[in-house]
C-alpha cells in the first residue's frame, strides 16, 4: 500500500482520481500534512498543485509525479519531470498504468512512515 496525493481544483476530477487510487488499494491524501508521500498526482494547470508536487519532492527524496491535466501541456508540468503526462478526460486504463509506474519508481519510505 502506497501514500499517493491526489491534487486537483475540480473537485469531480479529483474525486474520480481519488476513487481510483483507493480501488487499487492505496491511501489518499489532498495536502502533506500527514508527512511524505509515495506519489503525486497534480493538475499541471494548476499553481497549487505544482507547488504541492514541489514541496512533496523536497520532503520525499524526488517523489515521482503523475500529471493529469485539462490543458495544454504546460511548462510547470514539464518542469516537475513527470512520469506521465495525460490530458483529460484521462481512461482509466492508461491512468492506473501511469501510476503504476511511477510507483515502481517510488521509494517506500512513505508507506512504512504511514504505517
Amino acid at each position: 500500500m502506497a501514500v499517493v496525493l491526489v491534487s486537483d481544483p475540480d473537485f469531480k476530477w479529483r474525486i474520480a482520481l481519488t476513487a481510483i487510487v483507493e480501488a487499487l488499494g492505496h491511501d489518499v491524501v489532498h495536502d502533506l500534512d500527514g508527512g511524505p508521500v509515495d506519489v503525486a498526482v497534480v493538475e499541471p494547470m494548476s499553481r497549487e498543485s505544482v507547488a504541492l508536487a514541489r514541496e512533496a519532492r523536497e520532503s520525499g527524496d524526488e517523489t515521482p509525479v503523475v500529471c493529469v491535466t485539462s490543458g495544454r501541456r504546460v511548462i510547470g508540468g514539464w518542469l516537475l519531470e513527470p512520469v506521465g503526462y495525460l490530458e483529460k478526460p484521462v481512461r482509466v486504463g492508461p491512468f492506473v498504468r501511469t501510476l503504476e509506474r511511477a510507483l515502481g519508481q517510488a521509494k517506500p519510505a512513505a508507506a512504512t512512515a504511514a504505517c
